[in-house]
């Protein structure tokens, strides 16, 4: 999930890759999802895909046309697609009237679909809330949220991952004078959730957590040039010493936490003098250990501006936005798959012109959600 970073008029797109063909013959037509005007614009979104052809698209939508106590409407929405991202549904709205909606983060497991985002009052925009929504059909309907952080607190940067055994993780960072950072953990698919954990506490920076067998979860957090993990083997009740697991490296920024069965991948841009590359490293003993950094692109001269990360239990898809020159002016949009322990293909260069990821899925096709300002001006806003 991504804030988009274009200025002017921007939608959000999807292009598809049909898995195991090559890339250069199998991406279709991007179809749009959302779009901006100079009165609408789409702030952040995210994308999960449920089973092998549905995929489920969130994202926040700001009308600065329209007022709502002292401030512009923003609204979380939903939209889902059954036929691999072709078509999409009519938009359901999440939020609730009255709070502006930011920051939304969309995983699944089965049928199940969690969303999590930031919500504040229109009047009151320090006063942020972290809420969960929870849907059991594959995101055809949506229960009302509810508020899983301190009221009163400013809480932001949520992030929220679906395991087996029907636990739910949420994790997010309060920025008032603690700066701790958060998890609460659901056995019950989300209908209620336990008390807050302290993962990191007193540390500036985001953190993301990810859901494992039995009741293990891995929580890691980024600050500056550093990422730092802890592991917790009862649903987040104790957790272990931190342990850094980037020591001596340059973190741009963009990590991610992926879970599945005993595996974990944590994946980031890495930035030497000798250029940017994406690189991930992964444990196979539910976070105990971790093997040596993997490079999974070779080091460019070309910064690496942004990148998304998807593991489907085989095969680890990247989506990266590559700056065109020196200056950044222009940045392209890439997106490469491949197996741990096996070779590594080049990235290819998508067909969308300048592109910024915002998500990436992986069903029977890989699916690329990204901001795009190439003829945006000629698309419907969404409603």
């Amino acid at each position: 999930m991504k804030r988009i970073g274009f200025g002017g008029a921007i939608a959000v797109l999807l292009s598809l890759l049909m898995a195991g063909q090559a890339l250069a013959t199998s991406w279709g037509t991007p179809v749009v999802v959302a779009a901006q005007s100079n009165k609408i614009s789409i702030e952040v979104a995210d994308l999960t895909t449920v089973g092998a052809n549905t995929a489920v698209a969130v994202y926040s939508r700001t009308n600065y046309s329209k007022q709502e106590n002292g401030g512009p409407v923003m609204r979380v929405f939903a939209r889902r697609s059954t036929d691999n991202g072709q078509t999409w549904s009519i938009p359901t709205q999440l939020s609730r009237v009255g709070y502006q909606a930011d920051d939304v983060h969309v995983t699944s497991f089965g049928s199940a679909v969690d969303v999590v985002w930031q919500e504040a009052p229109a009047n009151d925009p320090y006063n942020i809330g972290i809420r969960y929504s929870r849907s059991t059909d594959g995101g055809i309907t949506f229960y009302p949220s509810i508020l899983l952080s301190t009221p009163g607190l400013t809480s932001m940067s949520p992030s929220v991952s679906h395991g087996p055994n029907n636990r739910v993780a949420v994790s997010w960072n309060d920025q008032d004078t603690t700066n701790d950072l958060y998890v609460t953990v659901s056995t019950d698919g989300g209908v209620s959730f336990g008390p807050l954990q302290t993962v990191f506490d007193n540390k500036i920076g985001i953190i993301k957590v990810a859901v494992g067998n039995g009741g293990w979860l891995e929580a890691a957090y980024i600050y500056g040039s550093r990422i730092t993990v802890k592991r917790s083997p009862d649903n987040g009740a104790t957790w272990s010493a931190p342990f850094v697991l980037t020591h001596g490296a340059t973190i741009w920024s963009d990590f991610e936490v992926m879970a599945n069965g005993n595996s974990v991948f944590i994946t980031w841009i890495k930035r030497s003098s000798t250029g940017w590359s994406v690189v991930y490293r992964k444990s196979t003993d539910a976070g105990f250990t971790f093997y040596n950094p993997v490079q999974a692109t070779p080091q460019s001269g070309k910064q690496i501006w942004a990148l998304q990360s998807s593991f489907d239990g085989t095969t680890l898809g990247f989506a990266l936005s590559r700056c065109a020159t020196k200056a950044c002016a222009e940045r392209d949009l890439y997106y490469v798959e491949g197996v741990d322990g096996g070779t590594w293909p080049a990235a290819e260069q998508l067909p969308v012109g300048e592109g910024y990821p915002l998500s990436v899925g992986s069903a029977s096709r890989a699916i690329v959600l990204y901001g795009d300002n190439a003829g945006i001006q000629t698309i419907t806003a969404a409603p």
